[in-house]
């Protein structure tokens, strides 16, 4: 809900994300991080590790988010889209990677890849990752 949220308005990022450890007082703000303190209780966790929990997801999200509005302000204002703007640099990024210091970013990047890994699939990849990390938290957590 909050990626589907981000993604549909990019500037919201600047207003629920000044601060992950002092967010802004905004009532739909809070009564999100209620649900998902709510979706944690009775899990095993301390009250601290499931703020801590929330947080930290909430800040994964947002991150990830704000490099879309980054994305987004950066076109509205330049008129160019970050795959014009890598597609306009084919022959550094041939450079770069025929240098042989980075073997491990060039073996990992396909050589017809426009970009590095389209916005929503490298979200629902850490997304996944970072809830693995939560599911084995509570599993530690069980008795």
């Amino acid at each position: 809900m909050q990626w589907r949220a981000y993604r549909r308005h990019p500037w919201l990022t600047t207003t629920m994300l000044d601060s992950l450890v002092r967010p802004p007082a905004v009532p739909s703000g809070m009564s999100h991080v209620d649900r998902q303190l709510c979706a944690l209780a009775g899990l095993g966790l301390s009250p601290r590790t499931a703020l801590h929990t929330v947080i930290a997801l909430d800040g994964y999200v947002g991150g990830v988010a704000a490099s879309n509005a980054f994305e987004v302000e950066a076109e509205h204002v330049t008129g160019i889209s970050g795959a014009r703007r890598l597609a306009a640099s084919p022959d550094l990024m041939t450079e770069i990677f025929a240098s042989g210091r980075l073997d491990t970013p060039a073996a990992a990047i396909p050589e017809q890849a426009k970009t590095l890994a389209d916005l929503d699939e490298l979200f629902e990849f850490g997304l996944r990752t970072h809830l693995d990390g939560v599911a084995a938290l509570i599993a530690a957590a069980s008795p």
